[in-house]
This record gives C-alpha cells, structure tokens and sequence, in this order.
C-alpha cells in the first residue's frame, strides 16, 4: 500500500487526539481510536474490524514542520496528505487545540514534510 493509500484509510470523525510527541526526526499523534476503512471501499460505513486502541500516526524522518494558530492539537484531529515531490512526502494536519477552563479552542494547522508515514498499534508498524 503506497503511503497516499494508507492515509486515505484511515478515519478519525469522532476521535481525539491524546498526546503529541516530537523527537528523534519524528512526529508521532497518539489517537484514541483509530478506524480503518475497509479495503476497497472509500466510506467507514461502521467497519470496525482493523481499529487500533491509543495508537499512534507517525510522520518519520522529519525534513520540516510548521505550527500555525497555536502550539498543539488536543480533541479533534484531521490527517491530509497533500503531495509526494523527491521523495518527501507533505502532509497537513488540522484539529483544535483546546485551553483554560472556559472551554475556548484555536483550530491548529502542521504543515508536515517528511520522507515516511505509517501506524503504530503497541510496537507493531502498520503500513497497509
């Protein structure tokens, strides 16, 4: 499965992110629950058997990354892969960002280049 076709299957309405981490050239978003679709289909429509508990989606070998209105992404989570140019693969992640007791939220970009994308559920690597 190419990297495009992997970040097409994944599905994330509903889910939150729980935890960012960004060290050793990599970005990795720990998601509540991620859902797969199912294979040769392009809707969720419910498909629960590949769901991954607390895993995670990890940007690897990190050429550049950029935050915009904000510092991190903390509920809502959306993942858009962009292009492919040399190599490096570009990646545009948007969610909210929530802070304070009254509830107020920035909607948060990273804009993302590296040159691997893939899941991680435990220590196994997902690539398809």
């Amino acid at each position: 499965m190419t990297i495009e076709r992997l970040c097409e299957s994944i599905y994330l309405g509903d889910r939150c992110c729980i935890g960012v981490d960004v060290c050793n050239e990599k970005i990795m978003f720990q998601i509540d629950l991620i859902s797969r679709i199912k294979e040769g289909t392009t809707e969720w429509n419910y498909y629960n058997d590949r769901n991954i508990e607390n895993g995670y989606i990890v940007f690897d070998r990190l050429v550049d990354y950029n935050v915009k209105n904000g510092t991190t992404i903390n509920d809502e989570i959306e993942i858009h892969y962009l292009s492919c140019d040399n190599g490096i693969y570009h990646f545009r992640v948007e969610g909210a960002e929530y802070t304070g007791e009254d509830n107020s939220y920035n909607w948060v970009t990273i804009d993302i280049a590296c040159h691997d994308f893939y899941l991680l559920d435990g220590n196994n690597v997902i690539r398809e």
